[in-house]
């Protein structure tokens, strides 16, 4: 008997750098050759461009944050 082992799904790997101003994110999803680099200003409209933009791709997406403060 062959034992059986769920694949996990393909997912869209994101970091983001927190900052005041501005937050600078790397992406690496499936089936791209290279991550992208992007910065992302802080305001309300660019956060709700940027998770369109997520939903978009139609993968899982796990996103890590990596917060600097004082």
């Amino acid at each position: 008997m062959s034992l059986v082992q769920p694949t996990q799904p393909s997912t869209v790997l994101v970091a983001i750098d927190i900052a005041k101003l501005r937050h600078d994110v790397l992406i690496e999803a499936p089936g791209w050759k290279n991550r992208k680099r992007l910065i992302l200003p802080n305001t309300s409209a660019e956060f709700r461009l940027f998770a369109d933009f997520l939903h978009g791709l139609k993968h899982p997406v796990r996103i890590a944050f990596e917060a600097t403060g004082n």
